[in-house]
């Protein structure tokens, strides 16, 4: 099929998504429906929480909307001079799908329902999994599920459940920071639906790249800072419908196909099952139960190792694109030219090289060195009487300080903390590196040790030369560390 197609029903998915979502947003504000910054979260302000509702609508408005105008144009001589004669057969073989397409219809209505109700209310967790396995047992039961022929029939019917309900909750659990989640999905959803565009799937190739279209629409909103969440309600109904699309794709019948069409789906959402399984391993060893909030999800580690927020959810989706990309370049199916496999493992290699840069970007900025050699620095804050002392830095980063005193007046220091006044760290290096001085603001004041105290300060812009300077003194006492 033409690429022009796809890529018009991603346009059309994104403009449905750009009108739906400011409608429950406003709606969201007005029925209270909000995110209220609690911990366990970390976000700061009240967020509306209605995001499944216009994801679902958008998604309705496409592929509904195009696949009733279709059947319209086949069923009539409209068809003639717009359509070829091998989508025409295409579109009528479809209407033999329409019993999957309303089972996966329902579920998708359920699982709203349930998010929603978990958005306004907080339900229980034993409620909303009970619903979510009742959604998983009817979609199942009216035909949405694999044909493995390794496993016997009644097992077929319960890995296709917990498939549903795990991928439903994946995206939920991984929904921690703004973007995140819908980013993940639109990754994986374009890889599918380019796996499926090769292997000769159009219509699943179709309302894959309608659903990258209402996610890319939906992040105009929800990337940082967002102005709406996608909630329960959200975060569930892309993992089900991720997850629905998976079984109904043909690449799950047939014999004599050996792992990859097993492991296919299980690369390209490996991100979100790795932050399901890493979460649950850590809150058991910790003895608390799977299900209690925490800050432990995979862009949370992340975080904490000195990226911000912007930078992690970069980071996931990188790490997203370059894990999923594996499956297409072990696909075999649609006969892949052997250019195009070179091109995909190319393009995977660059998502690799990407996650190194941002690493790279963070390095020295967001975290501290702890010198083994500690560097003698004076400090000078205030205007014309300047508080002063002298002391030792004991660790150091591009942006950060902190600086241990003996002697320090601890009243104006304290002064200092509470008006954030700006000052002036003049820091020794010792040779071949020169000694500079930096614009510093004392952020916090705490005894390090009996007759000491440390200073924390947050260190100003620096000039090119400066940067320079303190990049290479940083590299150079960092080593003398490992050393």
């Amino acid at each position: 099929m033409n690429p022009g197609v796809y890529l018009y029903l991603v346009f059309a998915g994104a403009v449905a998504s750009l009108l739906f979502v400011p409608l429950f947003k406003y709606l969201s504000i007005r029925l209270g429906v909000m995110d209220v910054p609690r911990p366990g979260r970390i976000h700061t302000r009240a967020t509306p929480l209605l995001g499944g509702p216009p994801i679902l609508l958008a998604m309705l408005a496409v592929v509904g909307g195009h696949f009733v105008l279709g059947q319209l144009l086949v069923n009539t001589d409209l068809h003639q001079g717009w359509l070829s004669p091998a989508v025409v057969v295409r579109m009528r073989s479809a209407i033999g799908a329409m019993p999957r397409l309303y089972a996966i219809l329902i579920g998708a209505l359920v699982i709203l329902a349930v998010g929603v109700a978990d958005d306004a209310r907080s339900l229980p967790v034993w409620l909303r999994l009970g619903t979510e396995v009742a959604a998983a047992s009817i979609v199942v039961g009216m035909g949405v599920r694999p044909e493995l022929y390794i496993l016997p029939k009644w097992l077929v019917y319960i890995v296709a459940i917990l498939w549903i309900v795990g991928m439903t909750n994946s995206f939920n659990l991984i929904d921690s920071m703004d973007g995140l989640a819908a980013g993940v999905a639109a990754i994986s959803a374009a890889l599918f639906g380019f796996w499926a565009a090769l292997s000769d799937q159009p219509m699943v190739a179709l309302m894959l790249a309608a659903f990258v279209g209402v996610l890319v629409g939906f992040l105009f909103f929800n990337s940082s800072p967002a102005g709406i969440f996608l909630g329960s309600s959200g975060s569930m109904l892309i993992g089900y419908l991720l997850a629905v699309t998976v079984l109904v794709s043909t690449f799950m019948v047939g014999q004599g196909a050996g792992l990859l069409p097993i492991a296919m789906p299980i690369i390209i959402l490996g991100v979100p099952l790795y932050d399901t399984a890493s979460v649950v391993i850590i809150r058991l060893r910790r003895r608390r139960s799977p299900f209690t909030p925490d800050l432990n999800h995979l862009a949370h580690r992340v975080h904490r190792l000195g990226l911000t927020r912007r930078q992690t959810v970069m980071f996931i989706y990188l790490l997203t694109f370059a894990v999923a990309m594996s499956a297409v370049v072990l696909s075999e199916y649609g006969g892949m030219h052997r250019s195009l496999r070179t091109l995909a493992v190319l393009v995977q290699v660059l998502a690799i090289f990407g996650i190194v840069v941002v690493l790279e970007w963070v390095s020295f900025g967001s975290r501290y060195v702890t010198l083994t050699t500690p560097i003698p620095a004076e400090l000078a804050i205030g205007g014309d009487d300047p508080l002063r002392a002298s002391g030792v830095l004991c660790r150091l980063g591009m942006t950060r300080a902190d600086l241990e005193v003996e002697e320090l007046d601890r009243a104006g220091a304290a002064r200092a903390v509470s008006s954030e006044v700006g000052g002036r760290l003049v820091i020794r290096f010792e040779q071949p590196f020169d000694a500079m001085e930096v614009g510093v603001t004392v952020r916090a004041l705490e005894k390090s040790e009996p007759g000491r105290w440390r200073v924390s300060l947050a260190l100003g812009e620096l000039d090119a030369s400066g940067r320079k300077n303190l990049e290479f003194a940083l590299t150079h006492y960092r080593a003398l560390g490992e050393g």
